[in-house]
């Protein structure tokens, strides 16, 4: 959900231009209606529209806005109305929103209407917090509605259903099952989330392909129950076919949902697939789908054949996670992997062998997750989330012992991940980014558990905002404790014309890490290479040099610097396209 810069906001008053329009009297009372625009070069997140302020206490009594851009797509417009309550405080009652929809000229255009009604308020009502775990509003599936919509209407109406209602419920329900309206919504919601709805059943779409440097390419199917089935129990899995190594993958995962509010879930999944060897934590997590330019960047990888040192891994795991307070969530987990590398290696303290093969280690561990949110839940519906940005920093903190001798266990070993990210808006200068990342591992571990930084070097390629070192090499650089610093600042627009809208956006990226005892580690291609000295690279990028519709493009460059920086200074330079799809 974005955000807009508010009128009335002390740091943003000089952003608009005010003009009082209209002078009217209400007993003793003046209201005046003043439009306002934001003034010239100050259109970014903007708002348009007129407010109506009550001279008794100089409140804003009616305003009705609309952001100022405009898109071939959709149009929105917002009116309040507010009450003083209690002779004390002006209080929103009523509101009412407009979302017109217009996918293209040979498509029906779509109008939402919502309004929403507060009564009885009651002021100085105390409030414990565990009342406010969450914001979310939770909409339950068509069926569950369907069994109790008349009770629940009766009690939030304020007069009694008319025959124009009636006539034109009887006429929404002709239409929907003409057109199958219910249908089409559940379908968008669910391809929003990486799904197709298939009745009670979905089609996830993230397992369908994807590219790797041991399988080049593996063609898959995912499913999983929704909310037609169950609101409260969710049963998926996954299956997959690795061409190059000619290998099935599969995965089982459930889940059991104990608290909706409090998002109290019961998390169970097993898995054989592959992961790239030397990964960070996030990366052996299972991120819902989104399409992601790393992915499409894979394939370029993989043709030029840097993605090497992949592990078969037998996992499983169980978890229970869930909202502490409304910013604070929760997870425990226990799980257990087995790694079998797919390139020969040797760990030297679990002894030498008179020739290389691949090697496999057991590992199980105990986690714990902290995660305060950057955003908060607005809207449920599934899988699908509506989110609001905050203005909290985001973080993440996960510690994990492992416990030698549990499951087989090789290893005892302690371990510290850290992630902050944080978005921070400068008045006249733009958006400041910065982001975090740390990890720690106190014992030797082999390279598979190691830490590889997130090098992706391509002279020529699509760049990915997804904190990514763009000069580094793939593999260049391992180790068990690390730092890195991602920091970017979006500066505001240049000019925007019916194709374009540039912006720069200056970028400064560096990393600290390293390793004990590389020495340990023995195998094919395998060079274990520290950044103790500390890595350095700059860029700048050019965003939506062509924006039109929903396509925006632009162009970057990175170059590298500091003590690893290389003798060509072309090998230093690395250069992409920058484009995005519905903001994807």
């Amino acid at each position: 959900v974005g955000s807009f810069k508010n009128p009335i906001y002390d740091n943003r008053f000089t952003d608009y231009f005010f003009w009082i329009e209209d002078t009217s009297y209400v007993g003793k009372d003046t209201l005046f209606t003043i439009s306002f625009n934001p003034r010239k070069g100050k259109e970014d997140n903007a708002i348009t529209g007129y407010m109506i302020v009550n001279s008794k206490d100089w409140a804003i009594q009616n305003m009705i806005a609309s952001p100022c851009f405009e898109t071939p797509i959709f149009t929105f417009v917002i009116e309040q109305r507010y009450e003083k309550i209690d002779e004390k405080y002006w209080f929103p009652v009523y509101t009412f929103s407009k979302l017109n929809f217009q996918f293209g000229n040979n498509f029906i255009p779509i109008t939402s209407y919502t309004s929403v009604q507060n009564k009885a308020i009651q002021v100085g009502i105390p409030q414990r917090n565990i009342q406010f775990v969450s914001d979310e509003i939770y909409t339950e599936s068509a069926t569950t509605y369907e069994k109790k919509s008349d009770s629940i209407l009766a009690i939030y109406r304020d007069e009694p259903i008319s025959k124009k209602d009636i006539h034109t419920y009887e006429f929404w329900d002709t239409i929907e099952k003409d057109a199958d309206i219910d249908k089409g919504l559940f379908i968008v919601k669910t391809l929003l989330a990486g799904e197709i709805a298939l009745k009670w059943i979905n089609l996830k779409l993230e397992p369908m392909l994807k590219v790797s440097g041991q399988e080049v390419v593996r063609l898959g199917v995912g499913l999983e129950t929704n909310d037609r089935l169950t609101e409260y129990f969710r049963m998926g899995g996954f299956f997959g076919y690795g061409f190059k190594d000619k290998k099935c993958k599969w995965g089982l995962n459930s889940r059991v949902v104990l608290h909706k509010r409090r998002k109290i879930h019961i998390n169970l999944h097993a898995a054989h697939d592959l992961f790239k060897a030397g990964s960070s934590v996030e990366s052996r997590t299972h991120d819902s789908y989104k399409f992601s330019i790393s992915k499409a960047n894979n394939a370029l990888l993989v043709s030029k054949k840097l993605l090497q040192h992949y592990d078969y891994n037998q996992q499983a795991d169980i978890s229970i996670s869930g909202l502490i307070n409304n910013w604070l969530e929760g997870k425990i987990s226990l799980s257990y992997n087995k790694y079998q590398t797919a390139y020969t290696y040797q760990f030297t303290p679990l002894g030498l062998n008179d020739a290389l093969k691949p090697f496999s280690y057991n590992l199980a561990e105990v986690s714990c997750f902290l995660t305060i949110n950057s955003h908060v839940d607005v809207y449920t519906f599934g899988n699908f989330n509506l989110r609001r940005k905050t203005l909290r920093p985001e973080l993440i903190v996960r510690y994990s012992r492992g416990i030698k001798g549990l499951f087989e266990s090789n290893f005892a070993y302690n371990r510290l991940d850290i992630k902050m990210l944080h978005t921070i808006k400068i008045k006249h200068i733009g958006n400041f980014k910065y982001l975090i990342r740390a990890g720690y591992i106190d014992k030797d571990l082999p390279y598979s558990a190691l830490y590889s930084f997130h090098g992706a070097w391509l002279a020529f390629d699509i760049y990915d905002n997804n904190s990514s070192f763009s000069t580094m090499r793939v593999d260049e650089f391992v180790s068990d404790t690390y730092v890195s610093l991602f920091l970017s600042q979006n500066f505001p627009l240049l000019y925007k014309t019916n194709f374009s809208a540039p912006y720069f956006q200056a970028l400064f990226n560096m990393g600290w890490g390293d390793l004990r005892h590389p020495e340990y580690h023995q195998g094919e291609n395998i060079v274990c290479k520290t950044m103790h000295r500390g890595y350095y690279e700059a860029g700048v990028n050019i965003h939506d040099l062509y924006s039109k519709g929903i396509t925006k493009i632009g162009f970057g460059v990175f170059y590298r610097l500091g003590p690893y920086r290389l003798s060509e200074t072309m090998d230093n330079l690395s250069f992409h396209l920058s484009f995005s799809v519905l903001g994807l």
